[in-house]
């Protein structure tokens, strides 16, 4: 790489999971024994963006590498054609909500860094650096599609109850995020509301490895709903690479406790769920059924979230 060429890779590929498969497919192709003449980094960039574009997947389809027959010949000004296509500016409008997630990462990363978390059961930067490390190791399309995941959760789950929804990483089948809302009650402290949503999300986060045998690492992620003026965040992390049976019969407990023992693998990849565990917080935010539904869709209660908690 030349200094503008680089500037090019890095400002395309600004994930390490992307700059590292970009560097995979370079060494690999440039290795292999297909012909290969390119006109400069430019050009190699732009016919691997568009290859990404179209299928997904961060390398080049795999006839291009090891056939004696196969030449691949770039030539100059193929990059600038590139990003005159309607494809490469589609491309940029549709990851824009991506960066959302690059926006929870610095948060939490500061918070780390400065040692303001409010509540940590493991305060040392280098414990929280793993879990900032899961974040950060989804490429730009998975960050899109759990950005987009987590704002339409947190915007239109009924705002309450508390809610949950779980999705595998798309760029690693061994990690599962669950995200929660869960209201505050108007009757306890900031410290007890959030005290009670780190142990919901616990709660969800065991759940999903006794429902999902081969998740390695889940990770928590929760927040107040929609309506609420002060947004918060809470972030937990279970390793479980060493699942010992006392884990297991806990996780266990607590799908027998929550209610969870009817519900499928997929239903828990659904959208979200009221959690029927939460019957009992319900009754501290004094809602009638006549009354407007504290969603915002202007529905009666009964008709409303009501009848999705139920």
């Amino acid at each position: 790489f030349d200094d503008v060429s680089l500037d090019y890779v890095l400002m395309h590929l600004d994930t390490i999971e992307d700059f590292l498969a970009y560097l995979r497919m370079r060494e690999r192709l440039l290795g292999s024994s297909t012909r290969v003449q390119v006109a400069g980094e430019e050009e190699l960039l732009g016919f691997y963006l568009r290859s990404y574009f179209d299928t997904g997947v961060t390398d080049l389809p795999e006839e291009l590498y090891g056939d004696h027959e196969t030449a691949i010949v770039l030539g100059e000004g193929l990059w600038h054609e590139f990003t005159e296509t309607e494809e490469y500016r589609h491309w940029h409008e549709r990851i824009r909500i991506s960066y959302f997630w690059d926006g929870l990462i610095d948060k939490f990363t500061d918070c780390s860094l400065q040692g303001s978390f409010q509540f940590s059961t493991h305060p040392s930067p280098t414990d929280q650096a793993r879990v900032l490390k899961l974040l950060a190791g989804e490429h730009r399309i998975a960050r899109t599609v759990l950005s987009t995941a987590l704002l339409t959760f947190v915007g239109t789950a009924p705002a309450a109850f508390l809610n949950a929804r779980t999705m595998v990483s798309p760029t690693n089948p061994a990690v599962a995020y669950v995200f929660i809302t869960r209201p505050n009650s108007p009757d306890l402290s900031d410290s007890e509301n959030r005290g009670n949503r780190i142990a919901d999300l616990s709660d969800y986060c065991l759940a999903i490895k006794h429902k999902m045998p081969s998740v390695k690492y889940i990770v928590g992620i929760a927040t107040e709903p929609r309506v609420e003026d002060l947004r918060t965040e809470d972030m937990l992390l279970i390793d479980a690479t060493i699942w010992s049976r006392a884990a297991a019969r806990e996780a266990a407990d607590v799908v027998k406790k929550r209610g969870f023992t009817t519900q499928t693998k997929e239903q828990w990849l659904g959208f979200y769920h009221a959690d029927p565990y939460a019957q009992a917080f319900r009754g501290t935010v004094k809602i009638g059924r006549n009354d407007s539904c504290p969603c915002g869709s202007g529905k009666k209660y009964k008709h409303c979230c009501l009848r999705v908690g139920n």
